[in-house]
């Protein structure tokens, strides 16, 4: 069992397994100065960029989609054969989907729903 670190996400794994492997690369697209921020609350046009490019606009101090892409990458690189579970949030589980089923990644696409399981092959 793999589970971002953040409470959210650990809380839940710990209940379905005693020792959960925690990985900082299951953590969600970091915002930087926009975390805990209402989003009514950060200025349009930097809204508006994000949305022109999902992949390489981070917010000040966050990351960009590119390297949320690159290190979720890397933890299914480094996750072996075999059945896993995964307990993590929306962007990594997007990203987590597409290498699954061998498709291209699209942030633009809808995150799993909040509470859903995915079940595929590795």
């Amino acid at each position: 069992m793999w589970s971002s670190p953040l409470t959210r996400c650990r809380r839940l794994a710990e209940a379905l397994t005693p020792h959960p492997i925690l990985d900082d690369r299951l953590l969600e697209l970091s915002f930087g100065d926009w975390e805990g921020v209402l989003w009514d609350d950060v200025p349009r046009a930097d809204l508006d960029r994000w949305a022109l490019d999902l992949y390489g606009f981070a917010a000040p101090g966050g990351e960009t989609g590119a390297s949320l892409i690159a290190r979720v990458t890397a933890f299914w690189r480094d996750l072996g054969e075999g059945s896993h579970i995964v307990v993590s949030h929306g962007g990594p589980l997007r990203v987590l989907i597409a290498l699954a089923e061998g498709r291209p990644v699209d942030l633009a696409n809808s995150a799993p729903r909040l509470g859903s399981v995915t079940v595929f092959a590795r």
